[in-house]
């Protein structure tokens, strides 16, 4: 359980499609990138001892990385301390960062009892974005509140934040990495998430 698609016609087809896309119809909605998503982390957790941590990490990296704006939640996460850092200390702490959220779901969803997901609503928000409501329902009935919030990026859908039971996730990291950096520099964080994934990878349980 978690701890949390006549050939003559083809041109003028292709032709169409990128008309669509161009006047803005996205590929996707922000309910089906999030209804993908939450498949994805059940299908892990019903084969989430035969795949172990690293088996999960490795069937979830690609539909975290096509599903979540990761570039731009590192950049909010770091707040001010962003526009310290060199190019490549983003790029470091972007891959860094990306790699954490992926072993946090492996480590989260490292199990299955019955649980379900259910999208409850969508609702358009303020520049654009879209904000996905869903329950994940626990084995004992109980359930979890998990709203995501999503940006469009070119023609479709990405999650910028995920808010469980009214806590934002991106909030709660934005404050620590602030502090972090604050008493130890960015080199200081970066050692920190470096330990946080090792020691998540070499939990038992997990």
């Amino acid at each position: 359980m978690m701890n949390l698609r006549p050939l003559a016609f083809v041109p003028l087809l292709i032709f169409s499609a990128a008309v669509l896309r161009a006047e803005g119809e996205p590929k996707e909605t922000a309910t089906a990138v999030v209804n993908r998503v939450q498949a994805a982390l059940i299908d892990v957790m019903k084969n989430a001892e035969k795949l172990g941590i690293n088996g999960r990490i490795e069937k979830l990296d690609p539909m975290v990385r096509s599903t979540h704006k990761l570039a731009t939640v590192a950049r909010v996460a770091l707040g001010k301390n962003w526009a310290q850092l060199t190019e490549a200390q983003r790029n470091a702490f972007v891959d860094k960062f990306s790699t954490l959220v992926i072993v946090t779901y492996a480590s989260n969803f490292n199990g299955f009892s019955g649980e379900s997901f259910t999208v409850t609503s969508e609702q358009p928000r303020e520049r654009g974005q879209v904000l996905v409501r869903t329950n994940l329902t626990k084995s004992d009935g109980g359930k979890v509140e998990l709203d995501y919030v999503l940006e469009r990026v070119a023609d479709s859908w990405q999650i910028i934040n995920i808010i469980a039971d009214g806590v934002s996730d991106l909030a709660l990291k934005r404050q620590e990495y602030e502090s972090v950096i604050s008493k130890e520099g960015f080199d200081g964080l970066m050692k920190k998430l470096s330990q946080k994934i090792e020691d998540i990878k070499v939990t038992p349980g997990h």
